[in-house]
């Protein structure tokens, strides 16, 4: 899958997947009750407006308005509890990473086209790792954004972020240390093979 978006003399180093059955970012402990209680305030909504409407003897047109203004909410409810999760699951089975001996690559091959996220390895300003017990974690290059993205990065509502790109990373790969120790040595043999200042 990425082999297709290799320059000339460049190699593969380590190819590797994230995780699709890792559902949950640190930031899930308060989005997930949140989009609970958000669920079964809309559907309380719903089923009361609903129910005023059908009750009311004569059905005046305006009524309508009440259960139709809550159906976008509902919605919304119903994507950030579980929609959301079947999204990111989506785009990590066709998510694919390399590390080759001149970039770090993270290639999206989704139907309407691929897109490429891409660094040089003497360009990565820094790698920040987070292992698991198990092993597995994730490499950051570059300082990760603050505000809404590092809110909503990897929680499968990136489209609340405006468009926003997050900082490349490898997500929930298998021996994580292994890898950031890979992208560390790489680093360094490219650092030593770029050209020093002229005098």
């Amino acid at each position: 899958m990425i082999s297709g978006f290799l320059g000339p003399n460049e190699h593969f180093l380590w190819a590797g997947r994230p995780d699709p059955r890792r559902f949950f970012a640190p930031v899930d402990v308060f989005l997930v009750p949140f989009s609970l209680f958000w669920l079964a305030f809309a559907i309380f909504w719903e089923v009361g407006a609903l129910t005023a409407v059908l009750s009311s003897p004569g059905l005046e047109p305006v009524a309508l308005l009440f259960p139709l203004f809550g159906v976008p909410f509902v919605a919304i409810g119903l994507y950030m509890a579980v929609g959301r999760f079947v999204v990111k699951a989506r785009r990590r089975r066709r998510t694919h990473y390399a590390l080759t001996n001149r970039r770090v690559l993270a290639v999206d091959t989704r139907d309407s086209g691929p897109t490429v996220q891409a660094l040089f390895l003497d360009q990565i300003p820094a790698v920040n790792t987070r292992v698991r017990a198990d092993g597995s974690g994730t490499l950051t290059f570059g300082q990760p954004s603050g505000g809404v993205m590092a809110m909503y990065d990897d929680t499968g509502m990136e489209l609340f972020t405006g468009g926003a790109i997050a900082p490349l990373s490898f997500r929930d790969v298998p021996n994580a240390a292994d890898v950031a120790s890979a992208v560390d040595r790489a680093r360094e043999e490219a650092r030593g093979r770029a050209p020093g200042p002229t005098g």
